[in-house]
């Protein structure tokens, strides 16, 4: 039954669920294993500041050149394509962002700028939502996030092995988002919690029965790592509650980096190309804040200073 609905979805010209556009530029092989990561643009990649309609008109026209990647995150992201060593193939990048799909071309453009290729990008359809008379989504982003994680995902073979990497920040609730995704891969979200969150979130039944057809799908997926960028020093305290293991709140991309080149899934070329983005003091505040809340240990710091220049040691 979920499957027939599933399918009459996907195939529906009225496209009943969550209005968005996806585009997908890569096709994963059944015999897919490793790793993919998915990423969210404004305030996460790009520092993008918007309070406003009117700012986010002007955003909207702002060109490729003009917009600026915060810190360490164009090198970070560029080093995650490239893989942990020379002879890797590309890792699958994706980008999710909030952003309508009229920013679909310049947003590419300044990916390319920076050496991105994306592999594909899910941008929300804001005309829609407002044909719809539902206004307060325009800012509300949990159910379209969730979405466009869900179909991504089953766009992608049953077979696959995938540990996917999920990079957002604390301006909104991606690390809500992140988590909850990385509970219902796992099935560990009861129907009647699901519900009333689908009721929370004020999903349509056309919405709510789109996201439970997807969640029958049975694969190989998996959460590896949920990285929070702390663009707005949201307290850590009022983050969801995890584990090391599920997230990290990142104080800046360097964080990032050190944690995925340790776990093997960044070069130490891309650590330090992510490092030189930053000064010594803004280093050393990183390597501060890392060592206060004991993201690392001690070897764990002495790795990361083999791999850079002396000029650059993530010293604590």
């Amino acid at each position: 039954m979920f499957r027939e609905l599933l399918q009459q979805i996907l195939t529906s010209r009225r496209k009943p669920g969550f209005p968005l556009v996806r585009y997908d530029h890569r096709i994963l092989p059944n015999e897919f294993r490793g790793i993919i990561v998915t990423s969210d643009i404004d305030k996460t990649y790009l520092d993008t500041r918007f309070h406003s309609l009117r700012d986010l008109v002007r955003t909207a026209l702002e060109p490729a050149e003009s917009k600026r990647s915060l810190p360490g995150m164009g090198p970070l992201l560029r080093g995650f394509q490239q893989g942990p060593h020379p002879h890797a193939p590309p890792t699958p990048l994706y980008f999710i962002s909030a952003s309508p799909p009229l920013m679909h071309d310049v947003l590419l453009e300044k990916m390319q700028i920076d050496g991105i290729q994306p592999d594909g990008i899910v941008l929300k359809d804001p005309l829609r939502l407002v044909r719809r008379g539902r206004w307060q989504h325009l800012r509300h982003h949990i159910l379209y996030k969730l979405t466009a994680l869900l179909l991504n995902r089953h766009a992608r073979p049953t077979e696959a092995h995938i540990q996917e990497i999920l990079i957002g920040d604390d301006s909104e609730t991606d690390a809500e988002t992140y988590l909850l995704y990385q509970r219902l891969l796992l099935d560990q979200v009861p129907d009647e919690e699901l519900q009333q969150l689908l009721q929370r979130l004020e999903a349509t039944p056309s919405e709510a029965a789109f996201l439970r057809a997807l969640l029958e799908r049975k694969d190989h997926s998996r959460v590896a790592r949920i990285y929070i960028h702390r663009t707005t020093q949201r307290p850590l305290d009022t983050l969801p509650p995890h584990q090391r293991h599920q997230m990290i709140a990142a104080l800046d991309s360097f964080q990032i980096a050190a944690d995925a080149f340790l776990e093997g899934w960044l070069a130490s070329s891309a650590l330090c190309d992510v490092a030189l983005a930053f000064g010594p003091l803004s280093l050393h505040a990183s390597a501060q804040d890392a060592q206060q809340r004991a993201l690392f240990t001690p070897e764990q710091f002495s790795r990361l200073n083999e791999a850079l220049p002396h000029d650059n040691r993530f010293q604590p």
